[in-house]
C-alpha cells in the first residue's frame, strides 16, 4: 500500500488463480498471505477473501504478545513452521479427494482387500499369550527386542551385517525420515534430493525449517553436474536418495550409478539417507546391493518399513546405522514419544518368525507383476505415440511423460471429474513447478481398472494437448 498500487480495501487475487498465474504451488501463495495477514497488512474473511488493510503499527510478534482489544475475540498465532505445514496438508488433502466408486492411481498403499487380517490376529494373539500385560507396557528405546533382532538377521541377509543394537525401531519409515533430518540439518540448512521426489518430504523439511535443494533425476541416477552444485552448496546437511523403485517414478538405480553416487557423495561431510521403503517388492530382475552395503564409511543410514509389503497400520519402520547415530537418533526419538507401540511389533516379529510375511511377499510380488504387466499393456496401446513411461522392476508405482503442453494440475482435475484419480507431478517438485508427468500408483485398481483408468487419462491427455496447439479464433 506505500507504493499506492494496492489501495485500503482491495481484494487481493484468489489464492489458486494467483498460484497458476506465477506458476508456484498454493501453500506457497498460501504462506505469503498468511504473513501479510500477521504483519497486519491484509486481512481475510469467509466469503469475501483476502482484502489490503492499512497496517496498525508494530510488528507480529509484538502484536501477538500485546493484550486484547476489550471484547475482541481470541487469534491465535502460529509459527511459519505449522502454517507452512498446513498449508501444504490441505493443498494435499484437496488433491487427494476420491470420486465415489472411482479408480484410484493417486494413493501409495497396498490394497485392504490383500491385507492378510486372520494370520496377523493370530499373531497379536500368540503375542499377547507370550508377553502378557509386558507388551501394554512403555517399550524399549530402541524397539521390542526380538523384533530388532529379526531386522538385523534380514538386513545382514540383504548384503549389510547388522547386529540389532544398529536397528532403530520407529513409528513407520516417516518417523524414521524426520528424525534423522532433525539429526543432521538444522534450521536453515538444506537436504540434497532428487527431483521429483517423496512429497511428504517437503511438510517434513518446512515444519523443521530446512531447505531442499532438488537434484534432476534420470534412469542413471541423479544427474552428477546437479548433485555437485548440490553439496557444494552452503548448509547442505544431509543427502536422501531412494535407489530402488523411486517414488514417484519407480526407477531403480544400476550398480554403475550406486557407485558413481557414492563417489561423488565421498567429501561430503554429512551422511546419506537411503530410503528403501519397497525393497521387497522386487518382481522381477535381479536384486542390487544397497548404498550401505555398498559403502567402505559407514556414512550411510538406511530406512525400511512393512507399511507397503503388508499393510500400514502397524506403524513399523526402522533405522538401520551405526551405533553413535542410533544412539542420538534413539534419543531424539524418546523425547518425542518415549516409544513406539510394542505390542504390534511383538505380532509383527510372531508374524515373519512363523514365515507368513514372507509367503504374503510372494502374494504382493506376482499380484505386482500383473498390474504392471496390464498398465504397460495399456499405455502402449492408448500412448505409445503421445507420451514416455517408466517400466519399473519391482514397487507400486511408474511415472507418466506427456508432452510439455499437458499441465498434470489440469489434467489431474479432468480425469476426476471421469472418476479416475491421479497424483499430479506438480505435488512431487521442491518447489510445486508446473509438471507435464503424472505418477500412477497400482495397488488399488485391478488389472481390469489399470487398463480402463489408463484408456481415461490418455483420452484427457490427448484433448487437453489438441486445446493448447489449436488456432486461436479471429473475429472480424
Amino acid at each position: 500500500m506505500s507504493s499506492g498500487s494496492v489501495a485500503e480495501g482491495d481484494r487481493l487475487p484468489a489464492i489458486r488463480a494467483l498460484a497458476e498465474k506465477l506458476g508456484v504451488h498454493r501453500s506457497t501463495i498460501q504462506m505469503a498471505y498468511r504473513e501479510l495477514e500477521s504483519a497486519g497488512l491484509v486481512e481475510s474473511r469467509v466469503g469475501s477473501g483476502t482484502r489490503a488493510r492499512r497496517p496498525g503499527g508494530g510488528t507480529a510478534a509484538v502484536q501477538a504478545r500485546s493484550p486484547r482489544a476489550a471484547g475482541a475475540p481470541w487469534r491465535p498465532r502460529f509459527t511459519r513452521a505449522a502454517e507452512e505445514a498446513c498449508a501444504l496438508l490441505i493443498s494435499g488433502e484437496e488433491q487427494g479427494r476420491e470420486p465415489a466408486g472411482g479408480i484410484d492411481f493417486s494413493k501409495l498403499v497396498p490394497d485392504v482387500r490383500d491385507f492378510p487380517v486372520g494370520p496377523f490376529e493370530e499373531s497379536i494373539g500368540r503375542a499377547l499369550a507370550s508377553g502378557g500385560a509386558a507388551l501394554l507396557d512403555y517399550g524399549a528405546p530402541g524397539g521390542f527386542p526380538r523384533l530388532r533382532e529379526i531386522l538385523a538377521e534380514r538386513e545382514t541377509r540383504a548384503g549389510t551385517p547388522t547386529t540389532p543394537e544398529q536397528i532403530l525401531v520407529t513409528t513407520g519409515a516417516q518417523q524414521g525420515i524426520e528424525l534423522a533430518v532433525r539429526a543432521f540439518a538444522g534450521p536453515g540448512e538444506a537436504v540434497v534430493l532428487s527431483s521429483p521426489t517423496y512429497h511428504q518430504m517437503f511438510g517434513i523439511l518446512r515444519s523443521l525449517g530446512v531447505e531442499a535443494l532438488g537434484v534432476p533425476e534420470s534412469a542413471g541416477g541423479m544427474d552428477a553436474a546437479g548433485l555437485g552444485r548440490a553439496l557444494r552448496t552452503e548448509g547442505a546437511a544431509l543427502v536422501y536418495a531412494m535407489p530402488n523403485f523411486q517414488n514417484p517414478t519407480g526407477r531403480t538405480w544400476d550398480r554403475a550409478a550406486r557407485d558413481g553416487f557414492l563417489e561423488r557423495t565421498a567429501d561430503f561431510a554429512g551422511p546419506v539417507l537411503e530410503d528403501d521403503f519397497e525393497r521387497e517388492l522386487r518382481f522381477t530382475g535381479e536384486h542390487l546391493p544397497t548404498l550401505r552395503s555398498l559403502c567402505a564409511e559407514p556414512r550411510v543410514i538406511s530406512l525400511g518399513t512393512v507399511s507397503k509389503a503388508l499393510f500400514p497400520g502397524v506403524r513399523v519402520g526402522w533405522i538401520a546405522a551405526e551405533r553413535i547415530v542410533i544412539d542420538r537418533i534413539g534419543a531424539l526419538k524418546h523425547y518425542s514419544d518415549l516409544s513406539s507401540g510394542i505390542l504390534l511389533q511383538a505380532a509383527l516379529a510372531d508374524f515373519i518368525e512363523r514365515g507368513e510375511y514372507d509367503r504374503h511377499l510372494v502374494r504382493v510380488r506376482a499380484s505386482l507383476e500383473r498390474k504392471h504387466a496390464a498398465a504397460r499393456e495399456a499405455l502402449q496401446r492408448h500412448l505409445a505415440d503421445f507420451a514416455t513411461w517408466t517400466e519399473p522392476e519391482g514397487g507400486y508405482t511408474l511415472w507418466v511423460q506427456f508432452p510439455e503442453r499437458v499441465d498434470s494440475r489440469m489434467l489431474a482435475r479432468e480425469v476426476r471429474d471421469q472418476g479416475v484419480q491421479v497424483a499430479p507431478g506438480f505435488v512431487f517438485d521442491p518447489d510445486g513447478s508446473r509438471s507435464s508427468g503424472i505418477r500412477l500408483a497400482l495397488p488399488r485398481a485391478d488389472e481390469e481398472e489399470i487398463g480402463r483408468g489408463i484408456e481415461i487419462v490418455a483420452r484427457v491427455a490427448r484433448r487437453q494437448a489438441e486445446r493448447q496447439t489449436a488456432p486461436s479464433s479471429v473475429f472480424l
